[in-house]
């Protein structure tokens, strides 16, 4: 096999597209292009969380915001999402709103993150 073969984090650092259900699993038209495990950018958040839980009260840690920040800082772009009609502009506030608001998405991205499939071609 080629030493190349083995190579994941240049796949995770580009991205991957999921495709976002409703509640209750339908469809929509709404995709978040997400960063995987083995980006250079998933280690930093990784670190970066690592540290704050170093110095924070661990009794304290809302596990859904905390979630939220972390992914919303691996999303990269998103396409399908409007308000009152209009496109929405993707940004990494927006993101972690959406995914506090909603956290069967937030759901739906670790579910999708965690899939080193989804990262890889074949």
């Amino acid at each position: 096999m080629e030493f190349d073969d083995f190579n994941t984090a240049d796949a995770h650092a580009v991205g991957a597209e999921l495709r976002i259900k409703t509640k209750d699993g339908k469809e929509t038209d709404c995709y978040i292009k997400l960063a995987g495990h083995d980006s250079p950018l998933w280690q930093k958040i990784t670190r970066e969380r690592q540290r704050a839980n170093m110095i924070a009260d661990l009794t304290k840690l809302d596990y859904v915001s905390t979630d939220a920040v972390d992914y919303a800082k691996a999303t990269l772009d998103w396409r399908g999402f409007t308000d009152n009609g209009e496109n929405l502009p993707f940004s990494e506030e927006k993101a972690m709103q959406l995914y506090i608001a909603a956290p069967y998405i937030l759901e739906q991205v670790d579910d999708f993150i965690s899939d080193y499939r989804n990262f890889t071609k074949g």
